[in-house]
């Protein structure tokens, strides 16, 4: 994570002044293809081909946000009873059902978070505990995901667009799952976009 964290606050300079300086000509029109392969080279490790991409995206703002907007889903709230029944399934006297609770709870992320902090809270046995632990760490640990980078990429390109279309898709990102990163940064997005300066004509 603290490589995309670098990588967005140098884009959060460049990109701005690079859109700027772009305006004066017709924004590039991007072909279907060229949309997914940008979309692709959202997740990937080389940060500057994803500058690019962002770069390419921003700037064709008429085709990216209806395409994103098509890519994007706004997180929604898991079952409460659900994670509850895997935070217990991790006591369970089956390996492969404690498993596959550990499995569904980690894909979950920090949707699950709130349940397994009051698990831990509640003096579980040691196994249990040693579990919690483990998810715990994973889903506050410095690593992203190549979906995560994608997603958090993604939220870049339509908070530099920042125009009207761009913010519908943002505020239905933001009112996504209250736990979820995606819906977190979505709102975070907005409130710096709250706060930008009116664009001069």
């Amino acid at each position: 994570m603290k490589r995309a964290v670098c990588f967005l606050l140098v884009a959060s300079v460049l990109l701005p002044a690079s859109r700027a300086a772009g305006q004066g000509g017709a924004a590039p029109k991007l072909k279907t293809d060229e949309l997914d392969a940008l979309w692709q080279e959202l997740a990937g490790k080389d940060a500057a081909k994803a500058y690019r991409a962002i770069w390419r995206l921003v700037n064709a703002a008429e085709q990216s946000v209806p395409f994103l907007a098509g890519r994007l889903r706004k997180d929604i709230a898991p079952d409460s009873g659900r994670i509850t029944r895997l935070v217990a399934d991790l006591d369970a006297k089956r390996f492969g059902d404690r498993q596959r609770a550990m499995s569904e709870l980690e894909k979950l992320g920090p949707l699950a978070k709130a349940a397994l902090e009051q698990a831990h809270k509640a003096n579980p046995s040691l196994e249990v505990r040693l579990r919690v632990e483990q998810l715990l760490e994973k889903i506050s640990g410095l690593s992203m995901s190549a979906e995560d980078l994608r997603v958090w990429r993604a939220l870049e390109v339509l908070e530099y667009i920042g125009d009207a279309a761009a913010r519908r898709v943002l505020r239905g990102l933001a009112d996504g799952a209250p736990g979820s990163t995606q819906t977190k940064e979505a709102k975070r997005a907005l409130e710096r976009l709250a706060k930008r300066p009116p664009a001069t004509p």
